[in-house]
């Protein structure tokens, strides 16, 4: 196939699968082989190097030619963030990769609301400001720093995927990076510690970056936390996933499994199941609320539970802004 016509078809393909109302984690773990023949038609339609640019809801996103899964793995997390993010609120991003969830972050808080954007590898922070210019980001202060539980500097071991860097998994090629705490970091912004909503997706980091932002998980009651949940990238850390999951009980979360489908799902992530998820390899996002978003979100789950409805439909939940 002619480059030209595969340089057509690769953003065609992926902005198809994207919009499909059925298509998140769920559907591919449950119909192995469709998932199977899409990327088998990927791999024969996307060029295999240089980059090129695409629109997925409505923003401009530009992608090199092997890591574009990014654009469609996550829309229950996507859809999430349309129904749990307001006008005018603080959203810390840590590890913004090339800025998908910011861009979307920055449209859904307004010219009254911040958007602080996370973002320690090179070429991923030099799209991701890219993509805040291609679409009019002017709420969003980004930085090329690590967020971890001490300043100063740390390698940061660079992977093929641009979404897998880590400062914990240990590879040849790495690059020393800027690393500081979030709680450092508001410190010297001197706005305060209001934070409403945090996305954190940083390849094992996890635990690290809870113990640097005590402060703002203390000062902020009715946080919103949506992290990457892999064990495998946890325990490459030195943290045992149960110590992950426990901390943030400890800080007064309740914790539910984002189900990837639109409209998304989400199910009660419970202590049982701890054993039988640290065996798998898959990675889960998990949402983590406290104060009166708990209340909300549970009244809901009663609502649903009581009409016959499995899971919670997210797009059918009212949370307030307060």
């Amino acid at each position: 196939m002619k480059k030209a016509r595969r340089a057509k078809l690769g953003p065609l393909l992926v902005n198809m699968v994207s919009h499909l109302p059925f298509y998140g984690r769920g559907i591919v773990h449950k119909y192995t082989r469709l998932d199977n023949v899409y990327r088998w038609a990927l791999k024969r339609t996307v060029p295999r190097k240089g980059i090129f640019e695409t629109k997925v809801e409505g923003f401009n996103i530009i992608h090199h030619a092997a890591p574009i899964f990014f654009l469609f793995d996550e829309q229950g997390t996507a859809s999430l963030f349309k129904t749990l993010i307001h006008e005018g609120m603080i959203v810390v991003d840590i590890g913004a990769h090339l800025g998908y969830f910011t861009i979307l972050a920055s449209k859904l808080t307004g010219e009254e609301g911040r958007v602080y954007a996370f973002e320690p590898e090179p070429s991923n922070f030099s799209l991701l400001l890219e993509h805040m210019e291609l679409n009019g980001c002017k709420n969003v202060v980004p930085s090329r720093i690590a967020i971890c539980d001490k300043v100063g500097t740390a390698p940061l071991y660079l992977s093929s995927e641009s979404g897998e860097h880590s400062l914990f998994v240990k590879r040849e090629c790495y690059l020393n990076v800027e690393t500081t705490t979030l709680d450092r970091f508001f410190e010297e912004q001197k706005q305060g510690c209001k934070v409403d909503f945090i996305k954190m997706d940083i390849e094992g980091s996890e635990m690290k970056a809870l113990a640097g932002m005590e402060k703002i998980l203390k000062e902020n009651p009715a946080l919103i936390f949506i992290v990457e949940f892999e064990p495998k990238w946890l325990l490459a850390s030195g943290c045992q996933p149960e110590e992950f999951i426990g901390r943030l009980y400890e800080q007064g979360f309740t914790i539910y499994r984002i189900i990837e489908k639109s409209p998304p799902e989400i199910i009660p992530f419970r202590e049982g199941q701890w054993s039988w998820r640290m065996k798998r390899t898959v990675s889960h996002n998990l949402l983590c609320v406290k104060g009166h978003h708990k209340t909300e979100l549970e009244n809901a789950r009663t609502r649903k539970r009581d009409s016959g409805v499995v899971g919670e439909n997210l797009s059918e939940t009212s949370i307030s802004r307060k």
